[in-house]
């Protein structure tokens, strides 16, 4: 993530190669296998930057609305074949990343203070949270469930705007 101006061809390779071909070969042959059972439960990893974002962030945003539209037409090809695929847009989780990125200005407590301060539960999401909903979309209650984008951000998208003031 660096500003547009700063920001290269190589740098926009480098996270759509990751970020939106990964998902694409992923998805692709898995589904290859699913079609042979005619079954399967398919889960793109995107991100809460899909729907909403922040300066600094085009190319990233950028691969993960990919991973979105590409989920719902997945979900429209797959669909005859038994297939459902769903897209998890997470926001801030509690992985070794994030810790880093806490840690790399020397103040992760208060940085960790004002991300928590952003959702509703005033808590992120852990990979066993991102985890649960994964269990649930792959299992029979959720046979519904297709072309959907779930953000599973503590509600930090359902925030208007961000001030600790008003």
């Amino acid at each position: 993530m660096r500003p547009l101006l700063e920001a290269t061809a190589e740098d926009w390779d480098n996270v759509i190669n990751i970020g939106l071909r990964g998902v694409f070969l992923c998805s692709k042959h898995v589904a290859a296998h699913m079609v042979k059972q005619k079954k399967g439960a398919i889960f793109n990893i995107s991100s809460n930057h899909a729907l909403a974002t922040l300066p600094d962030t085009e190319i990233y945003a950028a691969a993960k609305a990919g991973v979105n539209g590409m989920t719902r037409s997945m979900a429209l090809s797959l669909g005859k074949a038994g297939i459902r695929v769903n897209a998890i847009c997470p926001g801030f989780t509690d992985t070794p990343h994030y810790r880093t990125w806490l840690n790399k200005d020397g103040n992760a407590a208060e940085v960790e203070r004002e991300v928590r301060f952003v959702h509703a539960g005033n808590r992120i999401s852990t990979p066993q949270d991102i985890g649960r909903l994964a269990v649930f979309l792959a299992s029979d209650g959720a046979e519904m469930i297709t072309g959907a984008e779930i953000l599973i951000d503590g509600g930090m998208s359902a925030r208007l705007y961000n001030s600790k003031v008003c």
